[in-house]
C-alpha cells in the first residue's frame, strides 16, 4: 500500500454576525525521503501545522511555519594525486549546498451574498473551501502559497 506525497491545504470557515470569518486552517506538506529507503520504498516526511483565526471579509492573512532545510556535501579527487600532501588539494574538488525554504500561505476569504452556489470557483493556483450560514451568504476562501528561498 502506497501513500501519496502531496500538500494538503483544509479550510473550514465559519461566518460570524459580525461579518468576519473564523478560519479553521489545517496545512500538510507529505514529501518522500528517497535518501532513506527502506527495501526501495522511500519513507514519507510529514510537515503540518493547524491553526484557526478570524479574518475581515476581503482581508488578506499569511501563515507560515512550515519549513524545509537541506545540506549537502560532496567531494570528488583523483586517485592517488588526492592523497599526495599539501598538494594533494589541487587535485580535489569539494562541494557544500544549504538551503532552506518555508512555504508561506496568503489566504483572502470573501462573503458573497446573493450568489448562486455553483458560480464560486478558484482560477490557477488557487483551492476554494465554500460553506453556508443560515441563508447569510456563501463563503469563498482562496489560497495560494508560495515557496521562498
Amino acid at each position: 500500500m502506497f501513500k501519496d506525497a502531496v500538500l494538503t491545504l483544509k479550510v473550514k470557515p465559519q461566518i460570524t454576525e459580525a461579518g468576519t470569518v473564523i478560519l479553521t486552517i489545517d496545512v500538510q506538506n507529505n514529501e518522500a525521503d528517497f535518501a532513506n529507503k527502506v527495501l526501495g520504498i522511500p519513507p514519507i516526511n510529514t510537515q503540518a501545522a493547524k491553526t484557526t483565526l478570524m479574518v475581515r471579509d476581503g482581508a488578506t492573512t499569511v501563515i507560515g511555519g512550515v519549513f524545509k532545510s537541506t545540506e549537502q556535501s560532496s567531494q570528488d579527487s583523483t586517485p592517488l594525486l588526492s592523497k599526495i600532501p599539501i598538494l594533494g588539494n589541487l587535485f580535489k574538488n569539494r562541494n557544500h549546498l544549504a538551503e532552506s525554504n518555508e512555504l508561506l500561505l496568503f489566504i483572502t476569504p470573501r462573503i458573497s451574498k446573493g450568489e448562486r452556489h455553483g458560480q464560486l470557483g478558484g482560477g490557477c493556483g488557487q483551492s476554494v473551501a465554500e460553506e453556508g450560514h443560515e441563508g447569510e451568504g456563501v463563503i469563498a476562501v482562496a489560497a495560494l502559497g508560495l515557496l521562498a528561498v
